[in-house]
């Protein structure tokens, strides 16, 4: 799902949490690929990782567009054959 703050401000488009595996995907989805900025994608989720203390788990930060759709798409397996 998504998170924003009380506020409005710090909005995330992606969250998504793998318990299993301790992994956690923080994701910003821009038309652009390049207004995508992972430090700012950082310095946002500082609130939401404080929140959930995940203790132990992987942290990444990905930005999505159409500039890499496909290969976004091929990575997470929606191609099927």
């Amino acid at each position: 799902g998504g998170y924003w703050d009380a506020k409005g401000h710090n909005e995330i488009d992606i969250v998504a949490i793998n318990d299993l595996d301790k992994k956690v995907l923080i994701a910003e989805v821009k038309r652009q690929q390049k207004r995508y900025s992972e430090t700012k994608l950082i310095e946002k989720s500082h609130g939401l990782l404080k929140k959930l203390n995940l203790k132990g788990y992987e942290i990444e930060y990905r930005g999505f567009s159409l500039d890499n759709l496909v290969e976004v798409m091929e990575e997470y397996q929606v191609f099927q054959q």
